[in-house]
């Protein structure tokens, strides 16, 4: 009889103890503040930004927390390209997150990623030295190709590429750091590119070329607006001489 109340007793006890683990389960947030860890680090994304974001999740309790529309909400913002979710028992959430790589500015208050993908922060200062891409949202991953291209064949004069501007007529205007400024249009780029940085060369302090209705000496240290939108030619004027 004493064995039969030993072992009722050890079985009474059990169940105990998994009732209230599966109490603790179902409620940590009655015994443990919800608390959350970032795996990466971060540069870009300021911890306000994803407190303020991730506060209602931590609210909800544990297992009530969505982590669908939670990873959906941290990757609205920004600058975070992909985010990660997770629950560590008994009251933690664990976010892993990627932050966006700007490679270039796209227009005044917008960025770029090597993605095509443009994002506008609240602030873009600090990424004035990236060259600047001005075209049509729906041209994005396009006009990235456009720069990677141009800036290819321009490496052999070092000249490196500070704005690129995509018309709608397909006309690419292209400013250089040396200062001259390049129309092209750009279905044919390659070809007339290639065939500018071979010529210019050529074009040295006694070299002559058309110039409106006359002729001009080509300067070194002089600016030009550099027009390769011709099958035979180019055509030059001084950046001082543009309206």
């Amino acid at each position: 009889m004493q064995q039969t109340w030993l072992k009722f007793g050890l079985v009474s006890l059990l169940v105990a103890l998994v009732v209230v683990w599966t109490i603790l389960m179902m409620k940590p947030e009655q015994n443990a503040t919800m608390s959350y860890k970032i795996t990466t680090p971060l540069q870009k994304v300021t911890l306000d930004d994803v407190e303020d974001l991730i506060w209602p999740y931590l609210v909800s309790g544990f297992w009530e927390a969505d982590l669908v529309s939670l990873q959906r909400d941290l990757q609205a913002q920004p600058w975070i390209e992909s985010a990660q979710v997770s629950r560590v028992w008994p009251n933690q959430l664990v976010l892993t997150l990627d932050e966006r790589e700007p490679i270039a500015r796209w227009g005044t208050t917008a960025l770029i990623d090597r993605n095509g993908f443009v994002f506008e922060p609240n602030d873009v200062a600090g990424f004035e030295h990236l060259v600047l891409l001005q075209a049509h949202d729906l041209q994005a991953r396009a006009m990235l190709r456009h720069w990677h291209q141009v800036q290819e064949i321009m490496s052999p004069k070092d000249w490196r590429v500070t704005e690129l501007t995509w018309f709608a007529d397909d006309v690419l205007h292209i400013q250089v750091d040396v200062g001259h400024q390049l129309y092209v249009t750009a279905s044919d780029k390659d070809l007339l590119l290639r065939r500018f940085v071979n010529a210019w060369p050529k074009l040295g302090s006694s070299a002559l070329v058309t110039q409106g209705v006359g002729r001009a000496v080509i300067k070194p240290d002089k600016m030009w607006q550099i027009d390769l939108r011709y099958s035979n030619g180019i055509a030059l004027k001084p950046l001082n001489n543009v309206d």
